[in-house]
């Protein structure tokens, strides 16, 4: 006959270990698997800033106004800053909705939750792209 005392198992002085139902590390996953989504666009885009010339190529004068116009580099600062930062806040906020609802599933893994959260936004950044070459 077994008493409660001899019953194996963690007494009361034990500290809860970390959660094994896998939650934090599929969270964690679909995190790194979204900063990696943005962050090949951001350095894409600080590259493409980094090389782009200071001065017009036809020798126009630059800046806005009185027939200049801005050189390459002041050209893609002035979109990024006007045009990228408010997207790149609709879409970080658009994937992390979409993977809130997506971590609804648990037999979705972390990184799939990651790159299907990514999608809405860069269908939306692609859709804005497309807007804007064909009003240009």
């Amino acid at each position: 006959m077994s008493s409660p005392r001899s019953r194996p198992g963690p007494g009361p002085d034990a500290v809860p270990g970390p959660r094994t139902d896998g939650r934090r590390s599929r969270s964690g996953a679909a995190c790194l698997v979204l900063l990696v989504c943005y962050a090949v666009p951001l350095a894409t885009f600080a590259l493409l800033v980094r090389g782009a010339s200071r001065v017009n190529a036809s020798g126009q004068c630059t800046g806005i106004g009185f027939g200049c116009t801005l050189t390459p580099h002041d050209a893609l600062v002035f979109a990024g800053t006007f045009i990228g930062v408010p997207a790149l806040a609709v879409g970080l906020l658009l994937s992390a909705g979409t993977a809130g609802l997506l971590a609804r599933n648990p037999d979705r893994s972390g990184p799939d939750i990651g790159l299907l959260a990514a999608w809405p936004a860069f269908l939306g950044f692609v859709a804005l792209l497309v807007l804007a070459a064909g009003s240009a």
